[in-house]
């Protein structure tokens, strides 16, 4: 799920419908074609496919403040018996406008997603692939004084997998697999007018697993640190072509 309830309509996005307080768009994609690994496995064989995607939205359009609710599915159908996939994600964005120059925005998102049977992480074959469940809480504080732009944020993230079946055995649990991930940042940025906009950005991972080490032995908590200091460029190019005969 991504965390950007501020970011602008694409022009090339559908025409949304208005209902109430809200526009509303979405968008229904079907294609078909065929894979020489269908299964996206090591030796997996060639076959057929049809897929289907969805995605929607509703923003609000109100004078102060949004809520921007938005969802995605994506299933797919290999044909030979392959075991069919699915990526569904629902989101809800809100931003609240507190005073002039300054917003407190808030996201909460779940997911859920057929693991490919071709993750290194996947160490158990059985009949169908876990579904991989995530779900997201994310916060920002945004202010603006004078020239000056500081942001501070912080988004917890938790992955949990379902049970394995194999055949003539008792479900396998993949309770090892199941992981928390704590994201804190900030950043600040110069906002001249012109064409170069400098920055700052920092930011803190903290990633822990339900039990401390996975199926194969190995410890996968972590802890990061990322530090980011560059320019953004506001340069737009606009110009026209003409062929006289």
């Amino acid at each position: 799920p991504s965390f950007d309830p501020q970011t602008p309509n694409n022009p090339y996005d559908p025409t949304p419908l208005r209902v109430g307080t809200f526009d509303v768009s979405g968008e229904l994609t079907i294609t078909g074609g065929r894979s020489s690994n269908i299964n996206n496995a090591s030796g997996g064989s060639s076959g057929g496919f049809g897929r289907g995607r969805f995605t929607g939205a509703a923003t609000s359009d109100w004078s102060r403040h949004q809520l921007r609710l938005s969802s995605a599915a994506d299933l797919t159908f290999p044909s030979g018996g392959a075991e069919a996939s699915v990526d569904v994600d629902l989101q809800a964005d809100v931003r609240m406008d507190l005073t002039e120059g300054s917003d407190l925005s808030f996201t909460a998102a779940i997911g859920a997603a057929t693991e490919s049977a071709s993750s290194p992480d996947a160490s158990i074959t059985g009949t169908d692939s876990p579904l991989l469940k995530t779900y997201l809480l994310g916060a920002a504080y945004n202010r603006q004084v004078g020239l000056i732009g500081f942001q501070l944020r912080g988004q917890l993230e938790a992955t949990r997998y379902d049970d394995v079946k194999i055949p003539g055995q008792a479900a396998q649990s993949q309770v090892q697999r199941n992981q928390n991930i704590g994201t804190f940042g900030g950043r600040i940025n110069y906002n001249g007018g012109g064409i170069f906009q400098p920055y700052a950005d920092i930011e803190i991972a903290i990633g822990r697993r339900v039990t401390a080490l996975d199926v194969n032995g190995f410890d996968r908590r972590y802890k990061g640190l990322r530090g980011v200091v560059g320019v953004d460029l506001d340069y737009e190019v606009v110009g026209n072509s003409m062929l006289m005969v």
